[in-house]
């Protein structure tokens, strides 16, 4: 199974500058079962809804998985458009 979590990028200022423990946890937790992990970063890639979309393209996903606050909704609601314009199929996940 490949497995993309992705970190939204954020239109408010994001004082966490070290990586996210809680991705890496589920990064882990999926790694041991077997999975293709890919971590992808949007906020440090400044990627914005059609850069997210050609990645997508890039590679096949089953299982794209979301960390989502309450000030993140938006641009992550954004990110699944593209992930369902590009495959219905693949498995989305916000938390």
């Amino acid at each position: 199974m490949n497995v993309l979590l992705v970190i939204p990028r954020r239109d408010a200022y994001s004082i966490l500058s070290a990586p996210d423990i809680g991705v890496a946890y589920i990064a882990r937790a999926a790694l041991n079962t077997g999975a293709k992990v890919e971590v992808l970063d949007a906020h440090k890639e400044k990627m914005g809804y059609d850069e997210f979309k050609h990645h997508l393209k890039k590679k096949r996903y089953d299982l794209i998985a979301f960390k989502c606050l309450s000030m993140d909704i938006n641009v992550v609601l954004n990110y699944c458009r593209a992930v369902k314009e590009i495959d219905q199929k693949i498995i989305t996940v916000l938390g």
